[in-house]
């Protein structure tokens, strides 16, 4: 079978569908990720030799394109349903579809896996008559954001003659934990098992135990993709350091430079948590899907200081879950590590939700449930 994999242009959606990408390929099947070539070299390291499909273009040109539509609008730091809806389900799908259209067309899918919020893929499904799936990031999206999502994408099926379907399965990594109290699974729903992003060479990397030759705590301070600015990095930092731990720090795909320097902070480029979560006591974090569930997958406890996107639906989830704190303020995230040191409560919990987890099958496990299903 031909499987064509469709994301938004950024890592936080395309590194999601990665583990489905190479099961797929692992199986026999042919793959291409198709997305903006800004992510053509991220993906060459990711997912070396897999067919890459460029259409559309990235994100600064998406939300130039909702700013003219929606005057002061920030979709991405200040994220409200109608330029949310505007900038995954209007813009994006207006300069994408073509060049979309034209690629899928010319690789001759049999099925389309794409991301939670990419309406491009389903949109080209519809138009090549064939099934798509659905791959979540993390907790669902609420009503309000994803109802206004359906309704800016509606009018461009309608002016294609056609109807919109829903996908034959909705692939999803968030364990019942971490989904509001009145969430119920439907019949579309294919639970995986989330886990931290490692790359296809990593052998298995353990769950974050104690290194038993280390003499104090280890904090992982891990901002993302996306909101890992440098002042925000140095202002958590200049708090986190002052305690009595060591500290681990991504730059991201961002920064290029350390924001500062301290003898107990260790700075770590772009690379998969599967390489850094092992031997850490708490993890500080921005609230990214992809990272809440590789923290809560190691059994992790967690300091959230959401910046936007959203984080804010993550944070409160895992805060519910009894396995995070979240805070705003970068001043006040030493303290909220150190309330998590040794705390045995959200320790408990923790260990709870890690092994919800990883009683879930594997993104393989699950992948050729998908195609029994198309098939």
């Amino acid at each position: 079978m031909r499987l064509l994999f469709s994301a938004v242009p950024a890592h936080g959606h395309v590194l999601p569908l990665v583990p489905f990408v190479r099961a797929a390929a692992h199986l026999g099947h042919d793959v291409a990720v198709m997305t903006s070539v800004v992510m053509q070299r991220p993906l060459a390291v990711e997912l070396p030799g897999v067919t890459f499909l460029a259409a559309g273009p990235d994100p600064m040109a998406i939300g130039s394109l909702v700013a003219e539509r929606f005057p002061g609008a920030d979709p991405v730091n200040d994220p409200q349903p109608e330029t949310v809806a505007e900038f995954f389900a209007g813009a994006r799908v207006d300069l994408a579809h073509d060049a979309a259209l034209d690629a899928a067309r010319a690789w001759g899918p049999d099925l389309v896996v794409v991301d939670a919020v990419d309406f491009v893929g389903p949109l080209v499904a519809a138009e090549l008559d064939l099934p798509y799936a659905m791959v979540a990031f993390g907790p669902d999206v609420p009503p309000e954001f994803t109802q206004p999502m359906l309704a800016v994408v509606a009018p461009r099926y309608s002016a294609r003659g056609l109807t919109m379907q829903p996908p034959v399965a909705v692939l999803d990594p968030a364990p019942r934990s971490f989904q509001t109290p009145d969430w119920t699974a439907t019949p579309l729903t294919l639970p995986f098992r989330a886990e931290a992003y490692r790359r296809d060479d990593q052998g298995v990397i353990p769950s974050a135990d104690r290194d038993a030759g280390a003499t104090r705590p280890t904090v992982l301070v891990t901002l993302g993709t996306v909101f890992n600015d440098a002042a925000l990095l140095s202002a958590i930092l200049a708090d986190v350091a002052a305690l009595d731990v060591d500290v681990v720090a991504t730059l991201g795909v961002q920064l290029t430079s350390p924001p500062l320097e301290a003898p107990n902070v260790r700075f770590e480029g772009f690379r998969p948590l599967a390489e850094l979560l092992p031997g850490v006591d708490v993890v500080v974090t921005t609230g990214g899907a992809g990272t809440v569930l590789a923290a809560a997958a190691a059994g992790v406890p967690m300091v959230v200081i959401p910046q936007g996107a959203d984080q804010f639906i993550n944070a409160a989830r895992a805060v519910e879950a009894g396995v995070a704190v979240q805070e705003s303020d970068p001043a006040a995230v030493g303290a909220a590590v150190r309330s998590l040191l040794g705390n045995t409560v959200v320790a408990a919990a923790a260990r709870s939700v890690q092994q919800e987890i990883s009683e879930r099958p594997s993104a393989e496990q699950v992948l050729e449930q998908l195609l029994e299903r198309v098939r």
